[in-house]
């Protein structure tokens, strides 16, 4: 009997714990993407310090207790030392656009097979103009070139359908100069003369 109630508890306390994980994972991904979309890449600490504190205050079942000190918000964010989920995916984040940025555009097949596409489209509709957001933006474009000339190509979308996928095209012009000018290049290189249209 004492058996099958401690399996039981144990059950239930893994599923606890999986329930917790699964809810952190969410919390931190989707707060830290607003985070990112209102203040860039590189929050200011107070943002992140409200964040945390903001956490455990909602959900209380999310505070933890380290070595017996602190305010059980400090595995989410801990200012002195920088560290905490919140501030893990924002160095993932950070890391990945830097590589992106370093190693320009991937190669057609990896960038259309690869899952980060729609990613970066979904950061890309996030993100708002300003001047710490455009290279952010700028890469973005970049590295989803391959599959909107494809969707274009072979979807026929309309411009209103263009613009809905790709709304930096309306608030930031020099993005469209730059996608005619990758069409001019391509067509010249196939020994096209004519000018690519937008929906080639």
């Amino acid at each position: 009997y004492l058996t099958a109630k401690l399996q039981k508890y144990l059950r239930n306390t893994r599923e606890q714990e999986h329930l917790f994980r699964c809810l952190r994972r969410h919390l931190v991904k989707v707060l830290i993407s607003h985070l990112v979309e209102k203040h860039g890449f590189y929050p200011p600490s107070a943002e992140k310090l409200a964040l945390a504190k903001g956490i455990i205050t909602t959900f209380p079942s999310l505070r933890v207790q380290i070595d017996g000190n602190g305010e059980e918000y400090e595995h989410f964010y801990e200012p002195a030392s920088h560290s905490g989920f919140l501030e893990m995916r924002l160095r993932n984040i950070r890391r990945k656009l830097e590589a992106a940025l370093d190693t320009g555009a991937r190669s057609e097949q990896d960038q259309g097979e690869s899952s980060e596409t729609g990613e970066w489209i979904t950061l890309m509709k996030q993100l708002r103009p300003s001047s710490e957001n455009i290279p952010s933006i700028k890469s973005a474009m970049e590295n989803t070139y391959t599959r909107r000339r494809s969707w274009i190509s072979k979807a026929t979308p309309t411009l209103t359908e263009i613009f809905n996928e790709y709304p930096r095209f309306l608030d930031m012009p020099s993005l469209m100069d730059i996608e005619f000018g990758k069409l001019e290049k391509q067509t010249n290189s196939s020994g096209n003369g004519k000018r690519a249209s937008f929906q080639s």
